[in-house]
């Protein structure tokens, strides 16, 4: 390769050990000298003892940050190129070290050729930046380094496009929703015309054409059926000839139909399997150009829209494994205290419509969908005897009663992904006043929807037959919830609870079957 300097010391700084040693391994191969630290600290120590000609640095790192670590070298030698190298760009910090001595951010996984070819171009501008020092006149040294400023310029828009790309990836919450992004996003880094996503997976004959986006007021959503027949070949063309080990960067035939200028398609690949194309195309007569790194925008988002696919694949399917688990926990408190399954459905759909009432959230909502039938799933750890008394419990039978919630907390926080659930579950029989259980939290400390559930919990224990007392009249456990309000009971919830009484809803007056 050329502008490679292969007697180069490298510098690599990581508190990855893999990352190290796949690096040295690679560039020991093409003939560089390469050392290695594990944080920033022991950096500056090989520093003052060895003469570095590139430094690759990741940025967070114990003792001392690759930031940090950048600043040091820029003030002992000011000719020593650094490129630091992360995960999880920050636009703050990427345009601070930027300006700061970095001369590039590569975002991680990285690839060991995109590493090399940094490297090249990096030491290039190192032999041009020391030239400038020594030998070159003061004109021509502020021409390298107002091309030095497009440059970064450059890399800083690149980088910006990157970031959106993955926040607005991250914050999708489905498969389709992904693939209206990607489109959209495409046409926004690219300066097309038009995009669209096809699928074309193997258990689909023909490309399916999911997701598409087009600059409005311009052309109709159409295209002609020149453009369209000839679109159907290319994905299709395509298609066959992505394979799992093929190129995954998009060419198209050099000749377009009439009414196109320009034309990009990438493929797309999960888990090594094909399962789209991505098109970009800029339409004639108005003959906008693609942006000049239209190409690269579209791999990467590409790539991330796919990561962004398969871990959404992977949560449904945890969370439906784990939804599965804790239903068949719920059906083995059922086989012994048949009570529990319907209580637990019928407090769901009172909180549910109290919060509906309240005007909480979808989100809100959803956790409540969660918590509602759980929130009796710690009785799977109390005792039949205790459980299934016929008769009142004395008071130590009581105190293990009321170690339930505290179970059933513990249950569904060893799953790891409900925290608002778990706080529900554990605190539905904490009292307004502070005088209910685990915790005796009172008042605005009790989260707040374990606050509606701690309603229709008691109401509909009032209001269903238990083996020791018949249920009580609906009238009198109005009466008694309106009465606790702000001892037992949050005030406002209560009002809600009131309106939903006098409205005579279903969830309300549930219980007389």
């Amino acid at each position: 390769m050329a502008d490679r300097d292969d007697n180069a010391t490298l510098l690599f700084v990581d508190d990855e050990e893999n990352l190290l040693n796949i690096a040295r391994e690679f560039f020991s191969r093409k003939g560089y000298r390469v050392i290695t630290a594990r944080n920033g600290a022991e950096a500056l120590d090989v520093l003052k003892a060895e003469e570095i000609d590139c430094c690759f640095t990741d940025i967070h790192m114990p003792e001392m940050d690759g930031l940090e670590l950048a600043e040091n070298i820029r003030q002992i030698d000011n000719t020593i190129p650094v490129v630091v190298m992360t995960g999880y760009p920050s636009m703050d910090n990427i345009i601070h070290t930027l300006r700061n001595g970095v001369v590039d951010v590569l975002i991680k996984p990285v690839n060991l050729n995109q590493m090399e070819a940094c490297l090249c171009s990096v030491m290039r501008e190192r032999r041009l930046f020391t030239d400038n020092l020594f030998l070159k006149q003061e004109v021509e040294k502020k021409r390298r380094l107002e091309k030095l400023n497009r440059q970064m310029q450059s890399r800083i828009e690149q980088l910006q496009m990157f970031t959106r790309v993955m926040e607005r990836f991250s914050i999708t919450r489905n498969s389709a929703a992904v693939l209206r992004q990607l489109v959209k996003l495409t046409v926004e880094a690219t300066e097309a015309d038009e995009a669209r996503f096809y699928l074309v997976s193997g258990d689909i004959r023909q490309p399916l054409e999911a997701a598409s986006y087009l600059v409005p007021d311009i052309y109709p959503l159409l295209p002609d059926d020149a453009i369209r027949i000839w679109e159907a070949e290319e994905i299709a063309r395509m298609a066959k000839a992505a394979s799992k080990n093929g190129s995954r960067s998009g060419e198209t035939s050099e000749r377009l139909p009439r009414g196109l200028a320009g034309y990009i398609a990438i493929p797309m690949f999960i888990r090594e399997k094909r399962f789209g194309i991505l098109t970009a195309a800029t339409r004639a007569p108005r003959s906008r150009a693609f942006n000049k790194n239209a190409g690269e925008y579209m791999e990467f988002m590409v790539q991330h829209a796919s990561y962004a696919i398969e871990n959404l694949a992977l949560y449904e399917n945890i969370y439906e494994n784990l939804l599965s688990t804790l239903d068949a926990l719920v059906q083995a408190i059922d086989a012994k205290d048949t009570y529990t399954r319907r209580h637990s459905n019928e407090v769901t759909e009172l909180a549910l419509a109290l919060a509906e009432k309240l005007g909480l959230s979808q989100e809100d909502r959803d956790v409540l969908a969660i918590a509602g039938p759980l929130h009796d799933v710690g009785k799977i750890g109390i005792r039949d005897e205790v459980l299934l008394k016929p008769g009142a419990l004395d008071e130590r039978e009581f105190q293990i009663l009321q170690s339930h919630s505290v179970i059933g907390a513990g249950i569904v926080g060893r799953l790891g992904l409900w925290n608002r659930e778990q706080e529900v579950i554990r605190h539905h029989h904490e009292h307004f006043d502070g005088s209910g259980y685990p915790d005796g939290l009172a008042g605005e400390e009790i989260p707040y929807l374990a606050r509606i559930l701690a309603v229709a919990d008691a109401y509909n224990a009032m209001t269903t037959d238990r083996v020791y007392r018949p249920r009580m009249p609906f009238e009198k456990a109005f009466d008694i919830i309106c009465d606790d309000a702000g001892r037992h009971f949050d005030p406002a919830i209560v009002r809600a609870f009131r309106e939903l009484f006098q409205e005579g809803h279903p969830a309300v007056f549930g219980g007389a079957a």
